[in-house]
């Protein structure tokens, strides 16, 4: 997070790694005024998925950045399935779920 017009705050695993932080997802927010769902190409977090969001003041303008970034959508599933044959067993073995009751009282 960071405001327009001074250097944010980075915090990962609940604490602040950088008191003056800014990235060009950030900026890029700050200056066009929308939300923007990307994975960078340059900065801290290139490479990984990131959702930045514009806070706005009473006028609509942007005076600040918020951005969270989507660690999980970095993690490769089936690399991670292929390298764990009992996890792909136990998918592939799964039963279906018992059918519950259906008898319910009409509302």
């Amino acid at each position: 997070m960071r405001s327009k017009n001074k250097g944010g705050i980075c915090i990962e695993k609940g604490a602040v790694i950088d008191f003056e932080y800014t990235g060009p997802i950030l900026e890029q927010v700050l200056n066009e005024n929308r939300l923007i769902q990307t994975i960078p190409t340059s900065g801290r977090y290139k490479g990984v998925p990131v959702i930045v969001a514009p806070i706005r003041n009473s006028n609509g303008d942007a005076i600040a950045a918020l951005g969270i970034v989507d660690v999980v959508g970095t993690i490769n599933l089936g690399a991670m399935l292929a390298d764990s044959p009992l996890v792909s067993t136990k998918v592939k073995s799964r039963t279906e779920p018992k059918q519950l009751k259906k008898d319910y009282p009409k509302i």
